[in-house]
């Protein structure tokens, strides 16, 4: 698996990014802030140098599934490391179409989280 560094966002609060590099030296962003609502909300993508930034329904990865694991790897850090500080908050997980939230679904549904079926489409998870 890939390795990863955490890093506290100094301009905001409540803002934690994940970041690491796939074999094929692609960056790996994952960042879990708080919203103005009152939960977390999770921000995946992956980038290059030349394409910085979340492309929606844009298919960047050309891992496969090892960095849909390198994510959730750091998911389930940040609940093992913040979930007793921010106990009783919900973390959020909305994606850009049915498809990817019900892959999203299959692999984090074994930690705990699950599906809203309210529209749009999320999964949640009660810290």
């Amino acid at each position: 698996m890939y390795d990863y560094y955490l890093i506290k966002n100094p301009e905001y609060k409540d803002d934690y990014i994940y970041q690491g590099r796939n074999e094929l030296n692609q960056i790996l962003y994952l960042e879990i802030f708080r919203c103005l609502d009152g939960y977390f909300f999770v921000k995946f993508y992956i980038t290059t140098k030349r394409k910085k930034g979340f492309q929606k329904l844009k298919q960047t990865g050309k891992d496969g599934v090892k960095s849909l694991l390198w994510a959730k790897n750091c998911i389930v850090k940040f609940i093992e490391e913040f979930g007793s500080k921010f106990s009783g908050d919900t973390i959020r997980i909305y994606a850009d179409d049915i498809r990817r939230i019900r892959t999203y679904e299959r692999g984090l549904s074994e930690i705990g989280f699950k599906m809203s079926y309210s529209a749009p489409k999320y999964l949640y998870y009660k810290l």
